[in-house]
């Protein structure tokens, strides 16, 4: 969890449970890393969002993306 701490926007991860929010801000802190420009970070965690809220069953993938199969994202 400390990554959400390096990443300016982490509290905008509010929307994935504790497990996803620590997967999502440990990737886009290498993406920083890798330096990334903030636009696009901040890009990607609206569609990151746009994607979770569009799916039937979201609350399962919401709590964790290891368990997401394809049949959760075929829409």
């Amino acid at each position: 969890m400390s990554d959400l701490q390096h990443f300016p926007h982490g509290h905008l991860l509010h929307f994935l449970s504790l497990t996803n929010q620590a997967s999502v801000a440990a990737y886009l802190t290498l993406l920083q890393a890798r330096q990334y420009a903030p636009r696009s970070l901040e890009q990607i965690l609206s569609s990151l969002k746009s994607f979770c809220l569009v799916l039937p069953e979201r609350q399962r993938i919401v709590q964790d993306f290891a368990h997401t199969t394809p049949e959760d994202i075929d829409v």
